[in-house]
């Protein structure tokens, strides 16, 4: 990775790709893709840092639900095969951090998820339309 990190995503989709995360000093907006090769490849950053973000892979896609508990920046952020980025920001804001993430079908589920004390028993499911 290009950073130590903990609380990073993963997903598969033709590369595996890691994004977000903590470091030593604080939130990371990184995303990297390792191919077959295990050769690494920079990707297009989140839109911004996020600690704890969730993902899933949907069909040709790498969702990855972009948390930050300091703002109401959440974004749904995919990763295609050709690992071009596409932003939706049709997101509550906080709910799903710490939360987890599965596919099933043309759906990412995000579900669950910390804010503070309050826990939350939301689930969202999101689609590439």
């Amino acid at each position: 990775m290009s950073v130590g990190r903990r609380y990073a995503a993963a997903a598969a989709v033709g590369h595996a790709i890691f994004a977000g995360g903590q470091t030593a000093s604080g939130k990371t907006d990184a995303v990297e893709a390792y191919d077959t090769s295990l050769t690494k490849t920079m990707l297009t950053a989140l839109p911004h840092a996020c600690a704890c973000p969730l993902s899933a892979s949907v069909g040709n896609y790498a969702v990855i639900n972009a948390c930050d508990l300091s703002s109401a920046d959440d974004v749904y952020v995919s990763y295609d095969r050709s690992l071009t980025q596409r932003v939706e920001t049709d997101v509550h804001p906080y709910w799903n951090a710490w939360g987890a993430a599965a596919a099933v079908g043309n759906y990412a589920i995000f579900a669950g998820g910390i804010n503070g004390s309050l826990i939350y028993s939301k689930a969202e499911a999101f689609t590439i339309s």
